[in-house]
């Protein structure tokens, strides 16, 4: 789960752990700007919900062949092309809601599943729930990971990406120092409080906005619903391979009905292999680099009507 709108918590292992750096075992190393910062800190900070993070993100932790697309249109349709996906991620605002009617399940053998235990890391867990579920190509690092971290419990498994540096030290190459200086403050107040009951929902009474990220998979015979929140995997429907995105049109029809009728916002992603033609590098293409640019656009643009704002609320005052 994080607290940041869209751009919208290390069991002891048999098998070697990984470089924290992620260089030279698999993958590469971040490549951000940010990561020299990053790469010392030992938390998880906010990133934004940008399909070109997100395959940067992949392409830095290993994954290879394997693209992050946003989709804009939910319908039937437009869910059967994206087969063969390998997964989708639904993004939505937390709140506090009643359970689901379907019950968890017992995590199966052949579904890798890891709740999640900490916060801000949502996107990076629902995406390792995605990729570790399918045929996507894996670096030597998420490989020996995958593999060392299979017969965990999924709050183990949870607790062995927490402390995975170097996943950890990627992911954070997409976020900001003055949201890690904040985080590291926040957890210092919080310790220095009375210790209390730590809750995770969002009723609606705070002003801090909370999102989170469910990822959806088929496996076997079954679409299964993976909510790093709830303590297994949740058995949707039971289909072959090729139906599976027919199904999920129902699904998630169903999912955003619960909600009010004025929540807008939710963003779905697709997790698919990369097809010939495609490349996320192309000038004017959803790459890093373009991401990066628009986000400094859109900073320049609420920087310039906050200070409109600002000074419209001298000038009242001044005139009162």
């Amino acid at each position: 789960m994080t607290s940041s709108p869209p751009a919208s918590k290390r069991p002891r292992l048999d098998a070697p752990v990984p470089d924290a750096r992620g260089s030279p075992i698999g993958g590469r190393a971040a490549t951000s700007a940010a990561a020299p910062v990053a790469e010392s800190w030992p938390g998880w900070c906010t990133i934004e919900s940008e399909p070109a993070i997100f395959n940067q993100l992949l392409r830095d932790i290993g994954v290879a062949n394997t693209l992050v697309e946003e989709v804009y249109v939910l319908d039937d349709a437009t869910l059967k092309a994206l087969f063969p996906a390998h997964g989708l991620i639904f993004l939505f605002r937390w709140k506090s809601e009643p359970l689901d009617v379907q019950e968890e399940t017992v995590c199966p053998d052949d579904v890798w599943f890891a709740n999640q235990v900490i916060d801000n890391a949502c996107a990076s867990l629902a995406l390792l729930n995605i990729v570790f579920n399918s045929d996507a190509p894996l670096g030597p690092a998420l490989t020996s990971f995958r593999e060392y971290s299979k017969e965990l419990i999924p709050p183990l498994k949870g607790l062995a990406v927490a402390n995975f540096a170097y996943v950890r030290d990627v992911h954070n190459s997409f976020g900001r120092k003055c949201e890690m200086v904040d985080a590291d403050i926040h957890l210092m107040e919080e310790a220095t409080k009375k210790p209390r009951t730590r809750q995770l929902s969002g009723d609606g009474s705070g002003d801090e906005e909370v999102f989170h990220f469910i990822a959806y998979v088929h496996v076997g015979d079954a679409i299964w619903e993976l909510d790093g929140l709830k303590r297994q995997p949740v058995k949707l429907q039971t289909c072959q391979r090729d139906d599976w995105l027919s199904y999920m049109h129902g699904i998630l029809m169903a999912r955003t009905q619960r909600y009010h009728e004025r929540e807008l916002l939710f963003n779905l992603l697709a997790v698919v292999p990369e097809r010939p033609g495609d490349n996320t590098f192309e000038p004017g293409g959803s790459s890093i680099q373009e991401a990066q640019r628009r986000k400094q656009d859109y900073e320049s643009i609420a920087h310039k009507i906050a200070m409109m704002l600002n000074r419209e609320q001298i000038e009242a005052l001044l005139w009162d």
